[in-house]
C-alpha cells in the first residue's frame, strides 16, 4: 500500500514537473516587455522554469534601392524616351552609367547639350544628368521589332565592387521613319577621367523600308563582358550577431556588456540582410537560447526583405545556465523553403557565459 502511495505520489510530481516545461511563455513584442509568473502551486524548480521569459523587439531598416524608368517601353527607330531614376537612401558619393547589350543593326544613342552621342554596346557608358534623368535615342535597322533590356548603375566611390542597378525593357520597331542625323559612336563608356576633345560627328545611314510580314519579337541574352542584375534573381538572407548585453527590466533599455550576471535579462542584438537580387517573400528564423534547459524561439513570418533590407532583432531571455559557456544560435530559413544563392551563410552565432558571482 506505501509502495502504491509512493508510486502515485511520483506520477504527481512528474505531471506536475510536464505542466511546468510548457508555461515556458514567449512573447513577441516591440518595445512592450510582460512578465508571466506561476502561482506556488508547482515545486520550486519547476516555477523557476515557468518565470523563465522570452522576449524579441525588431527594427526595419529599408536597404539603398536604384530603380529606371522609361516613358516610353516601345518605340520606332529614330524616337526618343526619357529614362529617370529614382534611388532611395542613397549612402555615398558615386557614378551612374547606362548599359545594354550587343545586337546587329541597333543601337542607342543619348542626347547631351553638345549632340547627339552614340553608346557603345555591351560597356558601361557614363551619365552626366542633374536631373536623374536622360533622353535616349534608339536607331534599328532590323525588319522586326527587338526587345532589349537597357540598365542603370549605381557605382559607388567606396565600393565599386559592388553597384546597384536596375533595368527596363524597352521594344524597338524598324520601319522607314528617318533616323536622328548626327549621332557618334565613340562616346567613352568608362568612370569618369579626364576631359576628351570631342569626336567627329558621324551621320547615321539612311534605313531602307521595312519588306511587309508576320511581326516577331525578340529577346537577346545579355552579353558577357558586364551583365546587369537578373531581372528574376535570388534571395540570399544572411544574420550577423551585432552585439550581446543586457535588458533593463522596468526600462526596457538594451546595454552591451559583456559582463553578465544570473540576476540580469540577458539580450543579444543581431540583424538579417537580403544580400541577394531578389525579394524574400516571408521567412522565418529559428534561435536557438542558452536557457536551463534549453529553448529554441520559433519566430512567426517575417516581413520580406527586399534587396539590401534588414531587420534589426533584440532577444532578451532568462533563466541563462550558469557559469557554463552558452551558444546562441540564429538559423534562418531552417527549413530551406526559401530558393537563396548561397545555404551557407543561414546560421550566426555567439557564446554567452552568465557568472553567480
Amino acid at each position: 500500500m506505501e509502495h502504491a502511495q509512493i508510486k502515485e505520489r511520483g506520477k504527481e510530481f512528474s505531471w506536475a514537473q510536464t505542466i511546468g516545461l510548457g508555461v515556458i511563455t514567449l512573447l513577441v513584442v516591440t518595445g512592450v516587455w510582460t512578465a508571466i509568473q506561476i502561482g506556488p502551486y508547482l515545486p520550486d524548480t519547476v516555477s523557476r522554469l515557468a518565470q523563465a521569459l522570452v522576449t524579441m523587439s525588431q527594427t526595419f531598416i529599408p536597404g539603398e534601392k536604384l530603380t529606371l524608368y522609361s516613358d516610353q517601353t516601345t518605340l520606332h527607330s529614330g524616337d526618343e524616351t526619357v529614362m529617370s531614376w529614382v534611388h532611395k537612401n542613397k549612402k555615398g558619393d558615386g557614378v551612374y552609367s547606362l548599359w545594354y547589350p550587343c545586337v546587329d543593326k541597333l543601337y542607342l544613342g543619348v542626347k547631351t547639350e553638345t549632340g547627339d552621342k552614340t553608346l557603345l554596346c555591351d560597356m558601361k557608358s557614363t551619365l552626366y544628368s542633374k536631373d536623374d534623368l536622360v533622353t535616349i535615342i534608339a536607331v534599328s535597322e532590323n525588319d522586326q521589332a527587338t526587345a532589349i533590356p537597357v540598365a542603370l548603375f549605381y557605382t559607388r566611390s567606396d565600393d565599386s565592387a559592388n553597384p546597384l542597378s536596375s533595368s527596363v525593357t524597352i521594344s524597338i520597331i524598324g520601319d522607314t521613319k528617318e533616323p536622328p542625323s548626327e549621332i557618334s559612336p565613340t562616346l567613352k563608356p568608362v568612370e569618369p577621367a579626364a576631359a576628351t576633345p570631342t569626336p567627329p560627328i558621324v551621320t547615321a545611314p539612311v534605313k531602307k523600308a521595312p519588306t511587309a510580314g508576320t511581326r516577331t519579337e525578340k529577346t537577346y541574352v545579355v552579353g558577357t563582358t558586364t551583365k546587369p542584375a537578373q531581372p528574376y534573381g535570388k534571395t540570399d538572407l544572411a544574420p550577423r550577431i551585432l552585439e550581446v548585453g543586457t535588458i533593463d527590466k522596468v526600462t526596457n533599455a538594451f546595454t552591451a556588456t559583456t559582463t553578465l550576471r544570473a540576476s540580469d535579462r540577458i539580450a543579444v542584438r543581431f540583424e538579417v540582410e537580403n544580400l541577394g537580387t531578389a525579394n524574400s517573400g516571408h521567412w522565418q528564423f529559428n534561435a536557438v537560447l542558452p536557457t536551463f534547459p534549453n529553448y529554441i524561439f520559433e519566430s512567426d513570418g517575417q516581413q520580406p526583405l527586399a534587396p539590401g533590407d534588414k531587420i534589426e532583432y533584440t532577444i532578451g531571455f532568462d533563466n541563462v545556465e550558469l557559469d557554463t559557456d552558452g551558444r546562441f544560435v540564429i538559423n534562418v530559413d531552417p527549413t530551406s523553403s526559401i530558393p537563396e544563392a548561397s545555404e551557407s551563410n543561414n546560421i550566426a552565432t555567439t557564446t554567452i557565459r552568465v557568472s553567480t558571482r
